[in-house]
């Protein structure tokens, strides 16, 4: 059975409730991410820690299927 479709545009207030594959603590790419996600409301800890957005892609496309 598949997932319903999300609304798009997203609410912000789906991403920052959402665990997300980040980037490490300290990349720019996630602090300028969880500080514009920061202004949604309390955010949840991420789903996965990874070291590059190289070694992000592969397994977001393998969560999205």
């Amino acid at each position: 059975m598949g997932k319903a479709p999300l609304p798009l545009p997203l609410p912000l207030r789906m991403p920052a409730a959402t665990p997300l594959i980040l980037r490490e603590q300290g990349s720019g790419t996630r602090d300028t991410l969880r500080e514009f996600l920061r202004e949604t409301g309390e955010l949840v800890p991420p789903a996965a820690e990874l070291g590059s957005t190289t070694a992000i892609k592969p397994r977001s496309s393998a969560t999205s299927r």
